[in-house]
């Protein structure tokens, strides 16, 4: 008989991925491994989820040894040895028709520091470093940016390059529901990054460290 184990979160633990996944994984494997005559007949009415994760999927980018580099001022895929990305298999519909309710994303990116090229023109300059999470559509589809993910460091520099691309080593985190009202189909999610356009003629550096992206695609009758 398959036994189904859940530890309570605790207020002072940490709340990402890694944390989650583990506890979501050990009720799939409980509820999937559930013999079939085990409930008795009847006992469970439409609403009843086999798993409420359809799917799930962590990839790491980068690390501690492995830093990447970043200059455009739009938004670029996060990539070190290939793009922070991960494609679901299959092109889910949300919505209750579909019994997808929506799709929970997890992103860690450690920026290592953010610099100006040259010496910044002000007597206080700011070099910034922005990620956001984006999705497409289906298959081979352009990327659309989800602009509430958007979050920035923001890295203050005095004058003159001696003062300029101390490491800073921050950890930007965010954590998203995808829900139709943001797409009523979903195939892809990545990771993007991008520096701040509006410091002109003096550009700007990211450096990253390791970026995990984690992706779960959550059942249910009811959005």
């Amino acid at each position: 008989m398959a036994e189904i184990t859940y530890t309570p979160i605790e207020e002072t633990d940490v709340l990402n991925a890694a944390s989650l996944n583990t506890p979501f994984s050990n009720i799939q494997n409980g509820l999937n491994d559930l013999p079939s005559d085990a409930p008795a007949p009847g006992a469970f009415n439409e609403n009843h989820l086999p798993s409420m994760i359809a799917f799930q999927q962590s990839l790491k980018r980068g690390g501690y040894g492995t830093l990447h580099t970043y200059t455009s001022g739009t938004y670029v895929p996060i990539s070190s040895g290939g793009d922070l990305e991960i494609d679901l298999g299959t092109t889910f519909i949300l919505g209750e028709a579909s019994g997808i309710a929506g799709i929970l994303v997890f992103l860690e990116v450690m920026i290592v520091k953010s610099v100006y090229t040259g010496a910044p023109t002000t007597g206080l300059a700011t070099a910034k470093t922005f990620t956001r999470i984006a999705l497409a559509p289906t298959s081979g589809a352009a990327f659309a940016g989800i602009n509430r993910t958007e979050r920035y460091a923001a890295y203050g520099h005095q004058a003159g390059p001696q003062h300029n691309g101390s490491p800073s080593r921050m950890c930007l985190s965010t954590q998203t529901l995808i829900l139709p009202s943001d797409s009523a189909t979903v195939r892809e999610v990545r990771a993007e990054v991008r520096v701040d356009p509006s410091s002109g003629v003096n550009a700007q550096t990211a450096t990253l460290r390791e970026c995990w992206l984690s992706v779960l695609v959550l059942r249910s009758t009811r959005t």
